[in-house]
């Protein structure tokens, strides 16, 4: 269980899908207000746990739907006049194409500049620190089920356009273009 003695500052509204914790030094608490959003987010960080790409698991527990992960010390791009690395873009597409690769095929939350980081480039080398976070809207497409193929064939076949057309609208809502 949480250990109540460590959760800090509420961050965030509290009226969202989950509620985010300050949890000892390097940690944060994201406690879920629903199990839908919070299977589909532990299931995530399950299945991606040798990833850089996105903040460490520490622990999760189901009965009291909460996750303790790595707080990233880092900008996100939604901080004020953040400097995008020249790898960028091909760095937000390596995870697209990786997520896309494991299942995961909603990329509606993940375009927002609040939700990508601009971490040291040794903390996720694959992706020369460009970091995600927030994954409680997505699920994973179940490898077994008997339409797989063609649902992924269909999401590869258009990655390239799809990606280029949501990474546009990112820049343009952003004001970096």
């Amino acid at each position: 269980m949480i250990d109540g003695t460590k959760l800090g500052q509420l961050k965030g509204d509290p009226n969202t899908r989950c509620r985010v914790y300050e949890y000892d030094n390097n940690k944060i608490c994201k406690l879920y207000t629903n199990s839908i959003n919070y299977d589909n987010e532990r299931d995530i960080y399950l299945l991606l746990k040798d990833c850089d790409f996105i903040p460490k698991l520490y622990d999760y527990n189901d009965d009291g739907r909460y996750l303790i992960i790595e707080r990233l010390m880092c900008p996100s791009v939604a901080d004020s006049n953040p400097v995008l690395p020249e790898t960028f873009k091909e760095d937000l597409k390596y995870i697209e194409q990786f997520l896309l690769d494991k299942g995961i095929w909603n990329r509606a939350d993940r375009f927002k500049a609040e939700h990508i980081f601009l971490d040291k480039p040794e903390r996720s080398k694959e992706t020369h620190g460009v970091r995600i976070i927030d994954f409680d809207t997505d699920s994973i497409y179940p490898s077994d089920s008997p339409n797989y193929n063609d649902e992924y064939n269909w999401h590869n076949k258009n990655f390239d356009k799809d990606f280029d057309d949501a990474y546009r609208q990112f820049l343009l809502e952003n004001g970096l273009m």
